[in-house]
């Protein structure tokens, strides 16, 4: 038998614009395109709540500039009464106008929020985003998460809770300037 194909539950439309995301001062549509600029901390909430699992979230970013060392950007839903959340994070970005110093490393990982729900150990990795649009995908089914880049597995976290918070989703940013490209929730068949 042929494994289902995903359902899309969601997909962003953005000639449409960022009002349904509720997104702060600091992001705009540039060329056809969400681009946040490099403020402290920004947020956008995804206009789609994750009530069925298990599923998807696909997300093209691009890195445009990075401001100061540490900067990062997020993705995950906050922890509720019901569930726990989660953060799927490249972070520890260098500066685009500063060479990586020894022991600095920009990294990727998938963690469980808060910290004492997480199951299993964190896994982080070193990781360079590089310029080009890299492809996110967050897959979630019941108590894990797994983080991939351009289709390669690199994070996943385990949670105390039987399933993760339905949302919202809320994409962070602190101290870099990403562009997305189209934002995809889809189910997940397997």
């Amino acid at each position: 038998a042929t494994p289902a194909a995903p359902v899309v539950l969601y997909q962003s439309a953005w000639p449409q614009g960022l009002d349904a995301w509720h997104p702060e001062a600091g992001w705009s549509i540039v060329n056809g395109a969400p681009q946040s600029d490099m403020s402290a901390d920004l947020h956008m909430t995804l206009p789609y709540l994750p009530t069925d699992q298990p599923y998807a979230v696909i997300i093209p970013i691009q890195i445009v500039n990075v401001k100061d060392f540490g900067a990062l950007f997020a993705f995950g839903p906050a922890p509720t009464s019901s569930g726990n959340g989660y953060a799927a994070s490249v972070y520890s970005l260098p500066a685009s106008t500063s060479p990586v110093q020894f022991g600095q490393h920009p990294s990727i990982a998938v963690y469980v929020q808060p910290s004492e729900a997480q199951r299993n150990t964190i896994q982080v990795f070193d990781y360079e985003p590089t310029a080009r649009m890299r492809v996110y995908r967050i897959e979630v089914r019941a108590n894990r998460v797994d983080f991939l880049a351009d289709g390669r597995e690199m994070s996943f976290a385990t949670a105390t809770t039987d399933h993760f918070a339905a949302g919202p989703l809320v994409l962070r940013t602190q101290s870099l300037a990403i562009r997305l490209g189209q934002v995809t929730v889809e189910t997940l068949t397997s």
